[in-house]
């Protein structure tokens, strides 16, 4: 079976039956009309019709934490037509990947979509419960070059609605001193820093600081820097769900929760009482809580491994089987 992959740049990996078309391209258009089966983790553009006989699996990109689409009272940093458009490509799907029922109850209010729910995991974390885990992340860190000896800190935030740039681009400025990491963590840390795909600014790390601040923006898949990750400091993040396959700690940064809870976007949580980790409101207490997380690393890890019990309940490194089994093995046979 011919696969078609939309990327605009080289994929690590290919088969001979896979070609790589650039988005919005003339191939683009074109292969999208032939397909019968379309997968996306986000949405192609609106005015994309899928044919008649044609099978669109969505696979979400995250378990939702912060309101989306038509949960939001209003809607900051997108035109008026934003609304209109995600609904009218939602229209389109007609299988949504979930990993757990409280993500299919926030999908059915947030997208007011008519796809089939396939409740089985995500599969692209199939990686974080890989018997083969420990291998690739060693793998990773090798590609990285992460100094021996050091732990490993991921920084991995969202953006905000209130700071677009244009289009769907948004700037976002680094809400702690990397200096001041530096100087009272990197001797044993290092900290990976990861922005949201929509954030369109460059990070600045000066330079003496290469070894120990690291800008890992680019990294093609953010599963392996979890897997090479110590610990996750985060905000309103999706990510965080993800993370807590591992049973490793989490930290949520939340300088500006007040704003982005009253008055962006609010959650689906309640933010100050259901996550598994603590809540730090500011640059110096995140250093005290880093310092402090070896000895609290056991306790934060068991948060995370309850927290993924109830929000990732079927994240076993399975799930691309099942959504395979349940949507393409089941059209082909009714074909």
């Amino acid at each position: 079976r011919t696969k078609i992959w939309v990327y605009n740049r080289t994929l690590p990996t290919a088969d001979k039956n896979t070609v790589i078309v650039k988005r919005l391209s003339p191939e683009y258009f074109w292969y999208l009309a032939r397909a019968k089966y379309w997968v996306n983790n986000q949405n192609f553009p609106f005015y994309i019709t899928r044919r008649n006989d044609g099978v669109y699996l969505q696979t979400w990109h995250g378990t939702p934490l912060k309101k989306m689409q038509h949960d939001l009272e209003s809607i900051e940093g997108r035109d008026a037509g934003y609304l209109d458009r995600v609904t009218q490509a939602s229209q389109q799907w007609s299988y949504l990947v979930s990993p757990s029922p409280y993500a299919t109850e926030a999908f059915s209010t947030a997208f007011r979509h008519n796809a089939e729910i396939v409740e089985e995991g995500y599969p692209r974390n199939d990686i974080l419960s890989s018997p083969d885990r420990h291998q690739i992340a060693e793998s990773v860190r090798q590609k990285l070059d992460l100094p021996a000896g050091k732990k490993v800190l991921l920084y991995a935030p969202t953006f905000r609605d209130d700071q677009n740039i244009s289009g769907n681009k948004f700037g976002f400025e680094l809400p702690f001193d990397v200096e001041e990491f530096a100087a009272q963590h990197g001797d044993s840390y290092v900290l990976l820093l990861r922005m949201h795909v929509v954030v369109r600014n460059r990070l600045s790390i000066p330079e003496h600081l290469s070894g120990i601040v690291r800008d890992v923006s680019s990294h093609d898949d953010i599963n392996e820097l979890y897997l090479v990750s110590d610990a996750l400091i985060t905000d309103y993040s999706s990510v965080f769900f993800d993370y807590s396959i591992l049973h490793r700690p989490i930290l949520f940064y939340a300088y500006d929760l007040e704003n982005y809870r009253d008055n962006l976007r609010g959650f689906y949580l309640d933010y100050e009482h259901e996550l598994p980790g603590p809540i730090i409101a500011s640059g110096d207490e995140l250093w005290e809580t880093i310092s402090s997380l070896s000895q609290k690393s056991p306790e934060l890890s068991a948060s995370s491994a309850e927290f993924a019990t109830k929000f990732a309940p079927k994240d076993d490194g399975h799930a691309a089987e099942r959504v395979v089994d349940r949507v393409f093995a089941a059209e082909d046979s009714q074909n």
